[in-house]
């Protein structure tokens, strides 16, 4: 008796472990779930992308007459990442493709091809996109694969609300899209 229930604990043991080890991003769940926008987004996007910097800023404005602009300036994405510091952000799960946003913000890494996405849906619900760029080569067939990887949260501002005035003061001064 005593045999079968080690052998059915051990059994158990492993069916958990052989989950856990298939559902990956269980981890990064826990780590994208609650806290402030630095530590939530931006730094869990810092150690999992290449370099720890943005290159560009492009931002998509539409309140039914849709306006892209764009900026090259640090000055600038720096500006529109301090709007968003110090909000507490919660977890709502995962993000739903929403037709009706405000402000699309994608902050991005020329080089790497990686990029970190706002999804403004109205002043207290941010939906995020990070994309991950990743090259495997073969060397064996001489092939060279490119993969990308998605992380895909929606939040919910538990402390304030986007201070829309700023982000179009900001928006407006940068350059029109090409």
């Amino acid at each position: 008796m005593k045999k079968k229930t080690i052998y059915s604990t051990i059994f158990y043991l492993i069916f958990w472990f052989v989950i856990l080890m298939i559902r990956t991003d269980n981890f990064r769940d826990f780590a994208y779930y609650r806290g402030e926008f630095n530590d939530v987004i931006l730094d869990n996007y810092y150690k999992e992308a290449k370099k720890e910097d943005f290159d560009r800023v492009w931002i998509l404005r539409d309140d039914g007459k849709p306006i892209s602009k764009f900026s090259n300036d640090q000055e600038k994405i720096n500006e529109i990442l301090s709007l968003f510091e110090g909000f507490y952000l919660k977890n709502k799960g995962r993000k739903v493709k929403n037709t009706d946003t405000t402000y699309y913000i994608s902050f991005k890494n020329v080089h790497t091809h990686e990029s970190l996405d706002l999804d403004i849906e109205n002043e207290s619900c941010i939906d995020m996109d990070i994309t991950l760029h990743e090259i495997k080569i073969d060397k064996k067939r001489k092939i060279i694969h490119h993969e990308k990887n998605y992380i895909m949260y929606r939040y919910e501002i538990q402390n304030g609300k986007i201070d829309y005035d700023m982000l179009d003061k900001i928006f407006y001064t940068m350059d029109d899209r090409n």
